[in-house]
């Protein structure tokens, strides 16, 4: 087996690009990639990843993001349930950590323990802090209405490892205390945290009693 056949995994993929990603603040070109990465991870894009702008999609770098602030405009239970199944990016010095959701909660209103990034206008990131736990929080409705979305689980592209509970998932995307100012407070389209990809079929999506009075409740999918 060749020492580069490692690039037939995505994951591999994403972090050789993401170095580029930082370098350039964009998505790089084929050029680029051949030149300034290891040797087989062109052919790896070309012949196993389905091409350069196949990859490019996936990866869906915020310039070319289908999923807009826009969209957290809606109703936090809406929101919640319509994440389900979407790729959530995050980067930092040149790496970028991938999960797929698999559930998310959406909440409405204050309680004592409610994130200040409520309050955020829509599609606005904030990192918040729970039990000592770092949790992905986006603002959604209307600027100034306690609203949001919680990241609380996800998985890796091909589903062999789990990311179970808010914690995990921040873990996992590489959010911890020492970073959280990174992610906090930038729109949820930034070079930082973004969004990509498609929901699940609503058949699919179940519903789990909340934590708190103000939420709506854990959605999660059955994949």
């Amino acid at each position: 087996m060749a020492k580069w056949d490692k690039f037939n995994d995505f994951e591999v993929v994403i972090r050789e690009l993401g170095k580029l990603v930082e370098k350039y603040g964009r998505f790089p070109t084929l050029g680029e990639i051949d030149e300034e990465c290891p040797r087989g991870l062109v052919e790896a894009i070309s012949n196993q990843h389905g091409g350069i702008s196949r990859v490019k999609n996936m990866v869906g770098m915020p310039n070319d993001n289908k999923t807009l602030s826009s969209f957290f405009e809606q109703n936090a239970d809406v929101v919640a349930q319509k994440l389900l199944g979407r790729y959530v990016f995050a980067q930092e010095d040149g790496r970028i950590h991938v999960a797929r959701l698999t559930e998310v909660a959406g909440y409405e209103g204050y309680t004592k323990t409610s994130s200040i990034g409520m309050d955020y206008a829509p599609g606005t990131i904030s990192i918040s802090t729970k039990y000592g736990n770092k949790l992905v929080d986006i603002a959604t409705g209307e600027s100034g209405h306690p609203s949001c979305v919680t990241l609380r689980g996800g998985m890796n592209f091909d589903g062999s490892e789990m990311f179970i509970g808010p914690s995990n998932l921040s873990k996992a995307l590489g959010i911890t205390k020492d970073n959280r100012e990174h992610f906090n407070r930038i729109p949820v389209d930034s070079t930082k945290l973004w969004i990509v990809g498609d929901g699940v079929p609503v058949k699919d999506i179940y519903l789990k009693e909340g934590n708190s009075e103000n939420c709506f409740g854990f959605y999660s999918w059955d994949f």
